[in-house]
């Protein structure tokens, strides 16, 4: 298992600073988690979580404080589950006051100020599930002591400490070959620091891919 520490000492020696630079190694970490955190990966998947019970007039709902977005939102009705739709907040703000006092079954939602807006206002109390990305919560999201680790280092090790050597190396060691290859990656579209960074990024989707296929059973005759 990768902790904080063994990642910042491994960059270290790769760019053979000797230490000279733990804290913009560290700082640089932190970024690259930051930086990937609102994409999915396996293990920042949260299934089918109780948001929240409606209340009866009551347009507002809090979220988990790990919240990034939603994957799907759900309401139960009747032992059944409907499908909620995304909306933006001028959308919900606009069909809102188009009628006043407008009560029902919601059906859409936005994500505004940190809460969860539904419309229509519900008129009677319906459990609302969600499968959502989450945000690692402290102590592992802002990693500080070196025996700290999370599954950022452990299941996308390869990933973060590529980013953050070439961000190092960008930022700190003003590298021209590092900047040249980030430069080609963003006139590419990408947002990658360097093609290492890519191609780690690339094998946990592919990982990431298998672990979600599905396949299909077939009768073996034999």
């Amino acid at each position: 298992m990768t902790t904080f520490g063994t990642m910042r000492d491994r960059i270290d020696g790769e760019l053979q600073r000797s230490g000279g630079l733990h804290t913009e190694i560290e700082r640089e970490i932190n970024s690259a988690i930051k930086h990937y955190e609102s994409k999915r990966f396996r293990w920042n998947e949260v299934p089918g979580w109780t948001v929240a019970v409606t209340v009866a007039g009551t347009r507002y709902y809090s979220l988990t404080s790990d919240f990034i977005r939603f994957d799907t939102l759900l309401l139960k009705y009747n032992d059944a589950f409907i499908y909620m739709e995304p909306r933006t907040w001028d959308y919900i703000e606009y069909k809102d006051r188009e009628i006043t006092a407008t009560r029902g079954i919601p059906g859409d939602y936005c994500i505004y100020a940190e809460q969860l807006r539904v419309w229509p206002v519900a008129n009677d109390a319906y459990t609302l599930q969600g499968s959502y990305i989450r945000r690692l919560t402290t102590p592992d999201n802002e990693l500080s002591v070196t025996s700290c680790t999370n599954a950022w280092l452990t299941f996308g090790e390869e990933m973060i400490r590529t980013r953050a050597k070439a961000a190092v190396q960008v930022n700190y060691l003003y590298n021209k070959g590092a900047i040249t290859a980030m430069q080609q990656m963003a006139a590419q579209g990408h947002s990658f620091f360097s093609a290492q960074e890519q191609i780690a990024y690339k094998s946990l989707i592919g990982e990431q891919f298998d672990f979600q296929a599905t396949g299909i059973m077939r009768p073996n005759f034999i």
